[in-house]
């Protein structure tokens, strides 16, 4: 279950107790809302090349020329570039772990298209 799944449950689950006018009601929603707050600081810090090149998988080099073509947006300098977490691209495996050459084929062809 990713996080933005588990606070839609607790969102579900406190819709249910409503239903019975549960105070836990409010504490599934304020869970879910405190949950959802952290994913957005999460994908909204401002990460240097070589963090955002080991979480996505890519190279600097690669995440160097997106900047500059303007892809990913520089939250940093000119030449001390950071990019948002959450604008990351990500290189995606085949179930067990396999690299999936056609997952990043698609990713370098949409990139390209959105010149």
């Amino acid at each position: 279950m990713t996080p933005k799944e588990l606070a839609a449950r607790w969102r579900a689950d406190a819709d249910l107790l409503e239903q019975y006018d549960s105070p836990l009601a409010a504490v599934c929603r304020r869970h879910a809302t405190e949950l959802d707050g952290a994913l957005r600081s999460e994908a909204d810090e401002a990460l240097d090349l070589a963090t955002a090149a080991a979480e996505s998988g890519y190279s600097t080099r690669h995440l160097r020329h997106l900047v500059a073509a303007g892809t990913l947006p520089n939250l940093g300098r000119k030449h001390a570039p950071r990019v948002r977490r959450g604008d990351l691209p990500k290189i995606r495996q085949k179930a067990g772990g396999a690299f999936d050459a056609a997952s990043v084929a698609a990713d370098v062809l949409r990139i390209r298209g959105s010149r």
